[in-house]
């Protein structure tokens, strides 16, 4: 049997991949160990999981899963590997088979991730009473947090591996601040202030 329940620790790690770097689920559940940059703190997408029910599967004969190529050409990328989640893989990577796989069996085999969000995932988010949430507002959690730590919006975007900036904003526009009641002011700071010193 290829799917095997992820043990509790397991699915909080893989809860915090989704808040901490905003992995597409198919990620997630594709990432190997080879993947990891230990020295340079930086996760490599590189591939995506997906069973036989996905749209984009040609499963290799005989197997339920396929390994394929991320969503889009910006999908394949380089997300900074926050200290949090650079130790919690550490431990498992320490404490684990090294099977190739983070996440998988213990033969080394993948998990199946839409029984891990129907199970492992629903029962976690339930005991947590957070109501009704789906893998994917992981995501776009992560993506809420950067816009609130007021990162550039194109750095957000070449994190999430969406395929343009149109998109980042389309979906996160709405929490972009409009209005700066003290950027007028600034402006005239910093041009009055350049004024001034080649006045000298």
């Amino acid at each position: 049997m290829l799917l095997s329940k992820c043990e509790a620790a397991d699915t909080r790690l893989i809860v915090l991949m989704g808040i901490l770097t905003g992995m597409r689920r198919a990620e997630i559940f594709g990432l190997r160990w080879s993947d990891v940059d230990w020295q340079g703190d930086v996760i490599h997408v590189r591939q995506a999981l997906y069973w036989r029910y996905g749209k984009h599967v040609r499963p290799t004969e005989g197997e339920l899963f396929s390994f394929i190529d991320p969503k889009s050409e910006t999908s394949t990328r380089e997300i900074d590997l926050s200290p949090t989640l650079k130790a919690e893989l550490r431990h498992r990577y320490l404490t684990s088979k090294k099977t190739g796989l983070v996440f998988c069996t213990p033969e080394g085999r993948p998990l199946d991730p839409n029984a891990f969000q129907k199970e492992e995932f629903t029962d976690a988010v339930e005991a947590a009473e957070l109501g009704k949430v789906r893998f994917h507002d992981l995501r776009h959690t992560y993506g809420a947090f950067k816009i609130e730590q007021g990162e550039n919006v194109y750095y957000i975007q070449r994190q999430m591996g969406h395929s343009s900036i149109q998109v980042t904003v389309d979906i996160y526009g709405h929490l972009l601040e409009t209005r700066k009641p003290d950027a007028a002011a600034k402006t005239d700071a910093l041009l009055f202030k350049a004024k001034s010193k080649s006045a000298d």
